[in-house]
């Protein structure tokens, strides 16, 4: 047999063998299971998240409509008509008030004036009518009557005349804190009583540094609930969030505006 020919035959041999242990493993599906995971789809939702920020606070007279009551003279209180935090009506007496003496004096030297400009013009006139006077005289005692009653009418105004006056409730609203008591004598402008018109209230609230982070801003809105309980969640927003610490409290402020029908008393 030729040597070169049996090595061949023998490679043919192994290529063969190979060949169809190929075949056998791609044929045959392994015996194990598949594995299979089971995947559940949910269409996406936008929704909003709230968080919840305590905050302990009391109802106040809002800052830009609340005032004080004064008036352009002094004088002294003869009696007080109103208590702090008494609901009042438009026109109801607050104060009795007696002006002080300069301010009698100043209308008693108006009411003079007056009468005294009245008499020149008159007289002025006549001698006008008989040539006596000029045109420029005429005007001036003119002018110096109406000074006259300008002057008188400023007086009256800042109750000078009277020996007492009344102070009256401009609107309905609330009366907040009184600077006077009876007996007391007070100056000119100063201020008498803090008043704050009906549906102008608002919650002044202190809130932890660790909430305020959270970002607090004007126009967000607040959910009031009553301290001692009984009554419906009061809607409001905040017009302003305080950006420091208050040095006595060591809180944030918030002011909350509340709608205006919010049936809330001072210092609620």
């Amino acid at each position: 047999m030729n040597p070169s020919r049996l090595r061949f035959s023998w490679l043919l041999l192994g290529t063969s063998l190979l060949l169809g242990a190929c075949s056998n493993d791609g044929g045959n599906p392994s015996s194990e299971p598949e594995a299979r995971v089971r995947i559940t789809t949910t269409p996406a939702v936008r929704q909003s998240f709230h968080a919840t920020v305590h905050a302990w606070g009391s109802v106040i007279g809002d800052p830009q409509r609340a005032r004080s009551l004064s008036l352009g003279h002094g004088g002294q209180i003869l009696s007080l008509h109103v208590a702090a935090g008494q609901s009042v009506r438009a026109g109801q007496p607050l104060l009795t008030i007696a002006p002080e003496p300069a301010a009698r004096s100043a209308h008693a030297q108006a009411e003079s004036a007056l009468a005294l400009a009245r008499g020149e013009l008159a007289r002025t006139r006549s001698l006008f009518e008989q040539h006596l006077a000029t045109e420029s005289q005429l005007a001036a005692a003119g002018k110096a009557l109406s000074d006259a009653q300008a002057g008188l009418a400023a007086q009256q105004a800042v109750g000078g005349g009277s020996a007492s006056e009344v102070l009256r409730a401009p609107a309905d609203g609330v009366v907040g804190t009184l600077a006077v008591a009876n007996g007391d004598r007070f100056a000119a402008n100063a201020p008498l009583l803090d008043f704050t018109p009906a549906q102008a209230l608002a919650v002044a609230l202190s809130v932890a540094p660790s909430a305020a982070s959270l970002d607090l801003q004007a126009g967000q809105p607040v959910r009031l609930l009553p301290a001692l309980g009984g009554d419906a969640p009061l809607q409001g927003r905040i017009r302003t969030a305080g950006r420091g610490i208050d040095p006595q409290t060591h809180l944030v402020p918030v002011l909350v505006e509340v709608p205006a029908d919010a049936r809330l008393q001072l210092g609620d």
